[in-house]
Protein backbone atom coordinates (compact mmCIF):
# COMPACT_ATOMS: atom_id res chain seq x y z
CA UNK A 1 0.00 0.00 0.00
CA UNK A 2 1.66 3.56 -0.82
CA UNK A 3 1.77 5.40 2.31
CA UNK A 4 2.92 8.34 0.60
CA UNK A 5 3.51 10.20 -2.75
CA UNK A 6 5.50 13.92 -3.60
CA UNK A 7 4.14 15.97 -6.22
CA UNK A 8 6.47 14.93 -8.34
CA UNK A 9 6.09 11.56 -7.98
CA UNK A 10 2.31 11.96 -8.12
CA UNK A 11 3.23 13.15 -11.73
CA UNK A 12 5.44 10.65 -12.75
CA UNK A 13 3.14 7.71 -11.74
CA UNK A 14 0.03 9.94 -14.03
CA UNK A 15 2.40 9.82 -16.94
CA UNK A 16 3.11 6.04 -16.16
CA UNK A 17 -0.66 5.29 -16.00
CA UNK A 18 -0.92 7.75 -19.35
CA UNK A 19 1.24 5.07 -21.08
CA UNK A 20 -0.70 2.12 -20.40
CA UNK A 21 -3.77 4.01 -21.01
CA UNK A 22 -2.40 4.70 -24.04
CA UNK A 23 -0.75 1.16 -24.72
CA UNK A 24 -4.53 -0.42 -23.94
CA UNK A 25 -5.95 1.76 -26.77
CA UNK A 26 -3.61 0.80 -29.33
CA UNK A 27 -4.07 -2.68 -28.84
CA UNK A 28 -7.90 -2.08 -29.13
CA UNK A 29 -7.53 0.14 -31.82
CA UNK A 30 -4.83 -2.60 -33.99
CA UNK A 31 -7.82 -5.26 -32.97
CA UNK A 32 -10.08 -2.88 -34.50
CA UNK A 33 -8.09 -2.18 -37.88
CA UNK A 34 -7.70 -6.00 -37.96
CA UNK A 35 -11.08 -7.08 -38.17
CA UNK A 36 -11.91 -5.18 -41.07
CA UNK A 37 -8.93 -7.15 -42.89
CA UNK A 38 -10.87 -10.05 -42.40
CA UNK A 39 -13.56 -10.58 -44.80
CA UNK A 40 -15.56 -13.89 -45.14
CA UNK A 41 -18.15 -14.66 -47.97
CA UNK A 42 -20.83 -14.05 -45.61
CA UNK A 43 -23.77 -11.54 -45.78
CA UNK A 44 -23.14 -10.70 -42.63
CA UNK A 45 -20.35 -8.85 -43.28
CA UNK A 46 -21.38 -5.35 -45.26
CA UNK A 47 -18.35 -3.45 -45.47
CA UNK A 48 -14.89 -4.49 -46.60
CA UNK A 49 -12.37 -2.08 -45.73
CA UNK A 50 -9.55 -1.41 -49.08
CA UNK A 51 -6.03 -1.64 -48.67
CA UNK A 52 -5.16 1.95 -48.21
CA UNK A 53 -8.05 2.84 -46.09
CA UNK A 54 -6.16 0.47 -43.73
CA UNK A 55 -2.49 1.54 -43.83
CA UNK A 56 -4.58 5.08 -43.04
CA UNK A 57 -6.21 4.06 -40.20
CA UNK A 58 -3.01 2.16 -39.03
CA UNK A 59 -1.16 5.46 -39.17
CA UNK A 60 -4.05 7.64 -37.30
CA UNK A 61 -2.97 6.19 -33.79
CA UNK A 62 0.30 7.57 -32.71
CA UNK A 63 2.69 5.93 -30.25
CA UNK A 64 3.06 7.68 -26.95
CA UNK A 65 6.21 8.95 -27.18
CA UNK A 66 5.50 10.52 -30.82
CA UNK A 67 5.25 14.40 -30.65
CA UNK A 68 2.22 14.14 -32.69
CA UNK A 69 0.18 12.03 -29.73
CA UNK A 70 0.92 15.60 -27.55
CA UNK A 71 -0.98 14.56 -24.49
CA UNK A 72 -0.32 17.71 -21.66
CA UNK A 73 1.21 16.39 -18.74
CA UNK A 74 0.42 18.94 -15.85
CA UNK A 75 3.25 20.48 -14.37
CA UNK A 76 3.63 20.45 -10.48
CA UNK A 77 2.75 23.80 -9.72
CA UNK A 78 -0.71 23.03 -11.73
CA UNK A 79 -1.22 19.79 -9.50
CA UNK A 80 -0.29 21.25 -6.11
CA UNK A 81 -3.28 24.46 -6.86
CA UNK A 82 -5.38 21.43 -7.81
CA UNK A 83 -4.59 19.92 -4.49
CA UNK A 84 -5.19 22.89 -2.50
CA UNK A 85 -8.76 23.75 -3.92
CA UNK A 86 -9.65 20.12 -2.93
CA UNK A 87 -8.27 19.90 0.50
CA UNK A 88 -10.03 23.01 1.11
CA UNK A 89 -13.22 22.09 -0.25
CA UNK A 90 -13.38 19.35 2.12
CA UNK A 91 -11.63 20.86 5.13
CA UNK A 92 -15.40 20.39 6.91
CA UNK A 93 -15.75 16.67 5.66
CA UNK A 94 -12.21 15.56 7.25
CA UNK A 95 -12.67 17.49 10.66
CA UNK A 96 -15.85 15.87 11.20
CA UNK A 97 -14.35 12.76 10.54
CA UNK A 98 -11.56 13.06 13.11
CA UNK A 99 -13.68 14.43 15.59
CA UNK A 100 -15.46 10.62 15.60
CA UNK A 101 -11.93 9.16 16.33
CA UNK A 102 -11.31 7.77 19.79
CA UNK A 103 -9.04 5.83 21.48
CA UNK A 104 -7.44 4.38 24.47
CA UNK A 105 -4.24 5.01 23.96
CA UNK A 106 -3.44 8.42 22.18
CA UNK A 107 -0.01 9.09 21.05
CA UNK A 108 1.40 11.97 19.20
CA UNK A 109 4.27 12.89 16.98
CA UNK A 110 6.36 16.18 15.42
CA UNK A 111 7.15 15.84 11.76
CA UNK A 112 9.40 18.08 10.14
CA UNK A 113 9.42 16.18 6.71
CA UNK A 114 5.67 18.08 5.48
CA UNK A 115 6.66 21.54 6.98
CA UNK A 116 9.91 22.06 4.91
CA UNK A 117 7.86 22.15 1.82
CA UNK A 118 5.54 25.00 2.86
CA UNK A 119 6.55 28.48 2.08
CA UNK A 120 4.63 31.74 2.71
CA UNK A 121 6.62 35.02 1.30
CA UNK A 122 9.56 32.87 0.94
CA UNK A 123 9.86 32.16 4.58
CA UNK A 124 8.68 29.15 6.52
CA UNK A 125 5.72 29.87 8.59
CA UNK A 126 5.76 26.60 10.80
CA UNK A 127 8.79 24.47 11.60
CA UNK A 128 6.88 21.01 12.54
CA UNK A 129 3.42 19.55 12.62
CA UNK A 130 2.06 17.46 15.23
CA UNK A 131 -0.14 14.51 14.84
CA UNK A 132 -1.97 12.77 17.14
CA UNK A 133 -3.28 9.17 16.17
CA UNK A 134 -5.14 6.44 18.14
CA UNK A 135 -3.71 2.74 18.72
CA UNK A 136 -5.31 1.77 15.24
CA UNK A 137 -2.86 4.22 13.26
CA UNK A 138 -5.88 6.46 12.88
CA UNK A 139 -4.95 10.21 12.88
CA UNK A 140 -7.13 11.91 15.53
CA UNK A 141 -5.97 15.30 15.05
CA UNK A 142 -2.69 17.23 13.75
CA UNK A 143 -1.56 21.03 14.20
CA UNK A 144 1.41 22.88 12.66
CA UNK A 145 3.45 24.44 15.32
CA UNK A 146 6.16 26.85 15.42
CA UNK A 147 7.98 24.72 17.71
CA UNK A 148 8.48 21.83 19.32
CA UNK A 149 7.10 22.14 22.85
CA UNK A 150 4.36 20.80 24.14
CA UNK A 151 3.04 24.23 26.10
CA UNK A 152 2.24 25.24 22.53
CA UNK A 153 -0.24 22.18 21.92
CA UNK A 154 -2.07 22.88 25.30
CA UNK A 155 -4.92 24.89 23.63
CA UNK A 156 -5.27 22.02 21.14
CA UNK A 157 -5.45 19.35 23.61
CA UNK A 158 -8.25 21.06 25.69
CA UNK A 159 -10.05 21.43 22.61
CA UNK A 160 -9.60 18.01 21.72
CA UNK A 161 -10.71 16.86 25.07
CA UNK A 162 -14.04 18.66 24.68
Amino acid sequence: MLQSLSVNGFREALIECTKRYHLRLSAQWRSYVDSLTTHKSSTRYLFFTPAEQLNELKQQFYECSSKLYDQPVPSAAYLISRVIILMESEANYWNKKMQLIDGRHLSGDHSFKLTKCILSNKTKPFTAMYTLMNEYGQVAGWWFTTGTGMNELEESFKKLKQ
